[in-house]
């Protein structure tokens, strides 16, 4: 108890001394618990006290703050595998946005580079599914408030130590889009919270599943109306059903050489069908491959991915 004592008396007095609005306190060796309670209220008091939501956590863990956005970036666990999960905690002020990975038609595409790493077999950036927004009747792929992103490291060698440094780029919008840069480093970086360790795992719930395309619970077909190409898929019935019913989805193409737009969701008896019409980004003749089709389908808490889109 007097070591617990003394470690958090001491990070009290530490932030207490910081802050204008308090008086000086000398520093001591220890405090009983009564003094121990005062001490805590005055620290819990103080927003100078704490960088996030959990006691005891440095402000080195806070990347960057402004009066619009928040990043975080913490080290969570390890993995049966081996492997190392990490998360990237982003907080939005209100009427703030940022994008998924693939941000629709307009917005800023999310971009992740390694700087350096030691140890480092493959970077896995475990996205969520976004929610859906119209940006002068563009739809566009983002979040607000709140997003955490599940960051996973693949080690080349299990037991040994892993040292990398990452470059994000990101945007935020809101009247206008604030590109910013952010670098992420694995070297004294802050363990997660539990809390925020649960926060990470309902995230990756929320990533879409992939789907195997040769399953068959996508169909593709492409009509010609006029001028236009158009891509339909079929959902299969029997499996997009009760938590799995599909609320929306989302078209892209692997290269970025094809959009879509003009997206419809209708029925066909039980059978869900999506459709978009597909664009040459210069407007050249479309040589489709169906293999670099990925269809994002959203459910209420998450969704499906499929890459390639089979007859």
């Amino acid at each position: 108890m007097k070591k617990i004592s003394k470690k958090i008396s001491t990070t009290c007095l530490e932030r207490i001394k910081s802050s204008p609005r308090l008086i000086k306190v000398k520093k001591f060796r220890y405090v009983d618990l009564s003094i121990l309670s005062i001490m805590l209220s005055l620290c819990f008091s103080n927003p100078i006290c704490y960088a996030s939501e959990t006691f005891g956590q440095s402000e080195n863990s806070v990347i960057t703050k402004n009066e619009s956005w928040e990043i975080r970036f913490f080290k969570a666990w390890r993995t049966e595998s081996g492997n190392y999960q990490y998360g990237l905690f982003i907080d939005l002020d209100d009427n703030w946005k940022t994008y998924w990975k693939h941000p629709g038609n307009s917005g800023f595409k999310p971009e992740f580079q390694i700087l350096k790493s030691k140890n480092l077999a493959k970077l896995e950036v475990l996205w969520p599914a976004p929610n859906i927004f119209y940006e002068n009747e563009t739809e566009v792929y983002a979040f607000k408030s709140k997003l955490i992103l599940p960051i996973l490291i693949h080690p080349q060698e299990i037991n040994n130590p892993i040292v990398f440094e990452l470059k994000v780029n990101l945007g935020f919008c809101k009247d206008i889009c604030v590109p910013k840069t952010f670098h992420l480093k694995s070297e004294n970086i802050r363990n997660a919270s539990n809390f925020q360790n649960n926060e990470i795992r309902e995230s990756i719930k929320k990533v879409p599943i992939n789907l195997a395309a040769s399953k068959r619970y996508v169909s593709c077909t492409v009509i010609k109306e006029g001028e236009k190409l158009i891509l339909s898929s079929k959902l299969d019935a029997q499996f997009f059903t009760k938590e799995k019913k599909i609320k929306d989805a989302i078209f892209y193409y692997g290269d970025g050489s094809i959009w879509f737009n003009d997206k419809m969701q209708h029925l066909a008896g039980k059978t869900q069908m999506f459709s978009a019409t597909l664009n040459h980004v210069n407007n050249q003749n479309i040589l489709l491959n169906r293999s670099k089709i990925e269809l994002t389908l959203l459910t209420q808490n998450g969704g499906f991915i499929l890459n390639g889109c089979p007859y």
